[in-house]
């Protein structure tokens, strides 16, 4: 099958933005593909990541921790694809696998400044959980 998936230089950052773009778009198995390939390239360094941290990472070196930042917005990505298929079990895992795991991750917003990626998918657990 042809998803007109292109995973470009293959970095985490670019699986992570064409994530986002497939997910605005609604091409879920698109978002399935690209956040499955950031996964598998990037987890262990993400984990690695988030093992050295003991708070989220100071004023100016949020982007130090590339991996573990695109790994845990591309899992909140997933499970908000999930979500909006209706698949609610399997985006509660997404979800909690951020909490669980990836606590630190920091997303940028274009208008200029880092969110927590837990805090937006403990609130999406919310939605999902019965």
């Amino acid at each position: 099958m042809d998803f007109s998936v292109d995973f470009g230089d293959y970095t985490s950052q670019t699986l992570t933005s064409q994530a986002w773009k497939a997910y605005q778009a609604n091409k879920h198995e698109a978002v399935e593909l690209y956040t499955r390939k950031c996964l598998e390239l990037y987890s262990e360094t993400a984990l690695k990541m988030q093992s050295e941290l003991h708070d989220f990472a100071p004023k100016g070196q949020e982007n130090d921790y590339w991996a573990l930042n695109d790994v845990a917005t591309c899992l909140l990505i997933r499970g908000k694809s999930l979500q909006r298929q209706r698949r609610n079990r399997e985006a509660a895992l997404a979800f909690g696998e951020i909490i669980g795991k990836y606590s630190y991750a920091l997303c940028w917003n274009p208008n200029g400044h880092f969110w927590r990626v837990a805090e937006a998918a403990q609130r999406s657990m919310t939605v999902v959980s019965p």
